[in-house]
């Protein structure tokens, strides 16, 4: 939920869900929407695809749009959007529970660096469909540096119209991002953003806010 409030949706705007399904953070910001404006969710995984309808259906979604489509290749065909929101897929670190090892049974260094690919790929494309002004919220559910501070990292070195912007999440508990992993030095600028201890309340969770400047 942290990653929408972070995105601050608007009525009447055109915001992109990249990574949409199952349809939670989707459906909130259509609720932040008031059900105005043009809402695109887009997910690549047919099973998946069709489970974010169903609940878009029950919670009464109005103006969602739903493409089953990898979000590398996603193109605005109607003009450009003012939000878009990577909620990427990735490692999943911040889910692990020590007392359900299925959790965790699937991690290994590899995978992280399978999903970075999957990380840098749609990251770079949402930013592609994403007006100048606009906001982008880049976000995991994992601790992986690797997958949080780099992927971001490499990003801004490749997008010279990207610029990172502090992220407010009051009242809940957080610890600073990092500046620098195994020998790697990151810039100064991911200092705003927000890694998110879990909780009773809440997952383990990174979030980056990233301002178009072009």
């Amino acid at each position: 939920m942290l990653a929408v409030v972070a995105l601050d949706p608007q009525p009447e705007e055109r915001i992109l869900d990249l990574c949409a399904a199952p349809g939670s953070k989707t459906s909130q910001i259509a609720a932040r929407m008031n059900n105005t404006g043009e809402l695109t969710a887009v997910e690549p995984i047919r099973e998946r695809y069709y489970k974010m309808k169903s609940v878009f259906e029950l919670l009464g979604v109005a103006n969602a749009q739903c493409l089953c489509l990898d979000g590398r290749r996603f193109e605005a065909r109607d003009g450009l959007f003012d939000r878009v929101l990577v909620d990427a897929p990735c490692s999943s670190e911040g889910r692990f529970k020590t007392a359900f090892p299925k959790t965790f049974a699937y991690w290994s260094p590899r995978k992280i660096k399978e999903m970075v690919r999957k990380q840098r790929g749609i990251l770079r494309n949402g930013f592609r469909q994403l007006k100048p002004g606009g906001t982008l919220i880049y976000a995991t559910c994992t601790f992986a540096p690797e997958e949080n501070e780099g992927v971001v990292d490499w990003f801004l070195r490749k997008e010279p119209a990207a610029a990172l912007v502090p992220v407010e999440v009051p009242g809940v508990e957080r610890y600073p991002a990092l500046t620098q992993w195994q020998e790697k030095e990151f810039r100064s600028e991911l200092k705003d953003c927000v890694r998110i201890l879990p909780g009773a309340l809440n997952s383990g969770f990174f979030i980056a806010r990233i301002q178009h400047q072009g």
